[in-house]
């Protein structure tokens, strides 16, 4: 039961913070645009994508038959905003972190690492055993065979 309730608050925060993003695009776009060391030319695809991608992975996770690979990306796309948090704090910084933009979340911090790694760990130690709606797929059509 508890296994549920952290699917349930990972699929909304993640789901919270890509339809934030998809409904203030300019604002995002901006936030991105703080990112020296990302070039110029792929701000508005990344200012469309992550948000995208956040939303699906949120509707991943919900979803038991693809949870596991919803739960594997979101995981993924957490440490990798982790390593751009640690860039923006301790190479190049910038005023506005982007994560949330109705919320402002303000200057990536050290808050903001503990935060995008916790969520990443907690993605992948939760991960439902591989192949467990196969498993009991292949037991029902056992059962019918026999």
């Amino acid at each position: 039961m508890f296994t549920y309730l952290i699917y349930f608050l990972l699929s909304g925060f993640i789901l919270f913070s890509g339809t934030d993003k998809l409904f203030h695009l300019v604002q995002f776009s901006v936030s991105l645009s703080g990112y020296k060391y990302l070039p110029e030319s792929i701000i508005i695809p990344l200012t469309v994508t992550i948000p995208i991608i956040e939303i699906f992975i949120g509707i991943f996770i919900l979803i038991p038959a693809i949870r596991r690979m919803g739960l594997i990306c979101n995981g993924i796309l957490f440490f990798l905003f982790t390593i751009v948090m640690a860039i923006n704090i301790y190479i190049i910084p910038v005023n506005d972190c982007g994560c949330w933009v109705s919320i402002n979340a303000g200057r990536p911090n050290f808050m903001h690492l503990l935060l995008n790694l916790s969520v990443s760990l907690i993605s992948f130690i939760n991960l439902p055993p591989k192949g467990k709606i196969t498993q009991k797929n292949e037991r029902i059509n056992n059962e019918k065979v026999h």
